[in-house]
């Protein structure tokens, strides 16, 4: 029938494009991170850019094991497994992934700023002193990135729904606040990934 060649045809599409094309970017991007990384890190205390992107690529091949997780749930044909898979990444991954992003958002825009720095002041810096000025920048990205998602740590919880007796996720008290989800998820969250980055990086 047509309604079971278009659902076969749907299947097929999320297979090929989640499954293969998806997988194959995250294997290759795993792998080629982690060789790139091996390559830099006798590097890591000689530049602060090298410093820097080493640590890029490190949250890069941690949001790729994440992403991957996600990956085997979308492909399960199991609804019922991918459904609290799917809770379960809501609750306890969702945080990750923001904590992650936010390293790199922030550590590509410092790294432009070395850059800038290393060619517009060459004669006025030392190694020394911007290999630890980096290592302090980075130690704040991440501490920093890591208190703001605090909020996504609890704001969320798993319970066990009484009609279909499967993992699913509710909001805590807190979290399904208006002025939480405004000013939280939406204000302060473009602010500090989107707003605030984009224009320094175009200032550098």
């Amino acid at each position: 029938s047509r309604a079971l060649t278009v659902t076969w045809w749907c299947k097929a599409y999320t297979g090929i494009i989640h499954g293969v094309l998806g997988g194959l970017m995250i294997i290759s991007g795993f792998i080629g991170n982690i060789l790139t990384i091996k390559i830099l890190h006798k590097y890591t205390k000689l530049s602060a850019t090298m410093l820097l992107v080493s640590a890029l690529i490190a949250a890069e091949v941690l949001l790729s094991i994440v992403h991957g997780i996600n990956l085997f749930g979308t492909l399960s044909p199991d609804i019922r497994f991918k459904r609290t898979l799917a809770s379960y990444a809501y609750v306890y991954l969702s945080w990750v992934v923001n904590f992650l992003l936010a390293i790199i958002i922030w550590v590509i825009v410092v790294i432009m700023w070395h850059r800038y720095r290393a060619i517009a002041k060459a004669d006025q810096i030392s190694q020394t002193s911007n290999l630890k000025l980096a290592r302090i920048q980075l130690t704040i990205i991440v501490v920093t990135s890591f208190l703001y998602n605090i909020p996504l740590m609890m704001d969320r919880h798993l319970v066990i729904s009484k009609s279909t007796k499967r993992v699913i996720y509710l909001w805590n008290a807190f979290g399904s606040n208006e002025s939480y989800e405004l000013y939280y998820h939406a204000v302060s969250f473009y602010a500090l990934y989107y707003i605030y980055a984009i224009p320094m990086t175009l200032l550098i």
